[in-house]
């Protein structure tokens, strides 16, 4: 180094003796070692592919599966909400209390135990009423009517002043409606008419408590085949709206991305439809009949005579995804414990089968 602070590298001598000059050499991996780190690549990635696509496939199982889970509790809470008050009518024992149908075009000739629960099979007699023009009942799927009163009735405000008289309830609950039938009882006798007209814009009462509008329900011989009743019911009387619900199941008037019907759970409430959970393929009901030693029966095997005797009702619910949500073909018996079962695919639909036995709350000591 110079005074000057520069750095002075002496360089090799190009002579004879001096000594050779060093030569960089440039490093990187062999053709053996570059395939080596891609196999192990490849190894990975198809390791990270599997994972996915496994990971992938159980969520849409899972998906799946808890959707079918869903709707079947959704079907069956409905189902045993109704089964459970088929044919209460306000009091304990309706079948000894005599109830006069004075309605035109009742939905039975008379409101008993007798017409509290009844089961059919689509496709026979009588079943018609599941179809809605091109939208088709299930073959071999059972149908079921339940009839009861509302359950939240309300009361009388006074005594009528004759048979005749408008009914004064304290609240309507239910929203009673012209055209409804509506019971009335005090658990001694009772009558099964049609509302004429409901005036709510009466002066104020009480219900549970709470200041509400009186309702004013006529009963006028238009649509009864008279305006007087067969006596004069006091503030004791229960008043609450007639029901006839049918549980059944149709095409819903929609497709699966496949091109395949959906079928879903109806229930018919007086005449009007509703749709209350989709995804069910079947639907099978037997019946526990209450006498001796007892017996189940599916709907062919209950007699006429039978349906007031019946306690409770186990139902049987096939639930599914309606389309291909499976890796590979499967087939199920369906109701898989009955000799009557009936065989569903093999394809590749999830399905899963879902029984709950209910117990008719009216029929029990």
């Amino acid at each position: 180094m110079n005074d000057l602070g520069r750095l002075e590298v002496a360089l090799p001598s190009s002579g004879k003796g001096a000594a050779p000059s060093a030569v960089r050499r440039e490093s990187g991996v062999t053709l053996i070692e570059l395939m080596v780190s891609l196999v192990i690549g490849m190894l990975v990635l198809s390791g990270v592919t599997y994972v996915f696509f496994a990971s992938r496939t159980t969520y849409g199982y899972n998906e799946s599966l808890s959707r079918i889970q869903e709707n079947a509790r959704i079907a069956l809470d409905a189902l045993s909400y109704d089964m459970r008050m088929a044919g209460f009518f306000g009091c304990g024992k309706a079948d000894l209390i005599p109830i006069n149908v004075i309605a035109n075009s009742p939905p039975v000739a008379k409101v008993d135990q007798t017409i509290a629960l009844a089961g059919y099979s689509y496709g026979d007699a009588g079943t018609s009423f599941v179809d809605a023009g091109s939208l088709k009942g299930v073959a071999g799927s059972d149908v079921l009517v339940v009839r009861r009163g509302a359950v939240t009735p309300a009361s009388l405000v006074g005594q009528m002043s004759s048979t005749s008289d408008v009914l004064k309830l304290d609240c309507n609950p239910d929203g009673i409606k012209k055209d409804d039938l509506v019971l009335v009882t005090d658990c001694g006798s009772g009558e099964l008419f049609k509302a004429t007209a409901v005036d709510g814009s009466a002066d104020s009462g009480s219900c549970d408590g709470k200041a509400n509008t009186v309702t004013e329900v006529f009963h006028e011989a238009a649509s009864n085949s008279s305006a007087a009743l067969s006596k004069i019911y006091g503030s004791d009387a229960q008043v609450m709206r007639f029901e006839e619900i049918a549980y059944f199941l149709r095409d819903s008037g929609r497709k699966t991305k496949d091109g395949k019907v959906v079928i879903s759970l109806f229930r018919r409430i007086n005449g009007v439809d509703e749709e209350v959970a989709e995804g069910i393929e079947g639907m099978r009901l037997f019946f526990e009949i209450n006498g001796g030693a007892g017996k189940s029966s599916n709907v062919g095997g209950v007699a006429s005579t039978d349906w007031q005797n019946v306690v409770a009702v186990q139902v049987y619910l096939l639930m599914s995804t309606q389309e291909a949500t499976l890796s590979e073909a499967k087939s199920v018996l369906f109701p898989s414990s009955k000799l009557d079962s009936k065989p569903y695919g093999p394809d590749k639909v999830m399905r899963s089968e879902f029984v709950q036995t209910i117990a008719l709350r009216n029929r029990l000591p």
